[in-house]
């Protein structure tokens, strides 16, 4: 009945019910298609941060390639990579980066929370658009958390959801390197090495 009701109202002569309808039905198809949430307010939400600035880095074709045949893509990667910086008391305290790709015959884009050390903290879900029951639970995703920065490494398959837990695995991997390639601080490396020389060289209990 409600169906019938609507397709009456398309051919309405009242424009501003053909409007309503029109836009009831983008809101339908978007919902239908997959829940979206903001990568900056998931960023600093995590954080707790103050700001948050977003950057858009460039992806040489040399290292666009090296991931392709490196993670066996089908797709190519894409030649920009979408970032944003947490920043609290005007330092930066951590990352979020982006990574969109296609699971079975739709995408997927996922939110890769980063310490500024490398560490993959969460993992978020910010688009989905193949059916729900593929959708990757949270468990999962932390598990794939866990593996961290490793190209190698087994994942526990989702039940029901192989091709999902194969592109979690594999946007992990690339964000991964994307992120140690294009956006990790130069100074982190040398501030670990200056600490792990501080605690060689400092008196035991120091």
């Amino acid at each position: 009945m409600i169906l019938q009701k609507l397709a009456l109202a398309l051919f309405s002569k009242n424009n501003k019910v053909r409007l309503l309808i029109s836009l009831l039905a983008i809101c339908f198809s978007q919902s239908a298609l997959g829940d979206f949430s903001s990568p900056e307010a998931l960023t600093c939400e995590y954080f707790s941060c103050e700001s948050v600035e977003k950057e858009t880095k460039v992806v040489s074709p040399e290292i666009r390639d090296h991931l392709k045949k490196t993670l066996n893509l089908k797709q190519d990667v894409r030649p920009f990579l979408q970032s944003f910086k947490a920043v609290k008391n005007k330092k930066v305290i951590g990352y979020g980066l982006i990574d969109s790709h296609r699971v079975r015959t739709k995408n997927q884009a996922l939110l890769f929370i980063f310490s500024p050390s490398g560490d993959i903290q969460s993992i978020e879900i910010l688009a989905f658009f193949e059916p729900k029951e593929y959708q990757p639970k949270k468990s999962f995703l932390n598990s794939v958390k866990n593996l961290g920065q490793k190209m190698g490494g087994e994942i526990s398959m989702q039940t029901g959801a192989t091709l999902t837990s194969y592109a979690v695995d594999r946007a992990r991997k690339k964000a991964s390197f994307l992120f140690n390639k294009l956006i990790k601080p130069p100074s982190t490396e040398a501030e670990n090495e200056a600490l792990s020389l501080h605690q060689k060289t400092s008196p035991a209990g120091l």
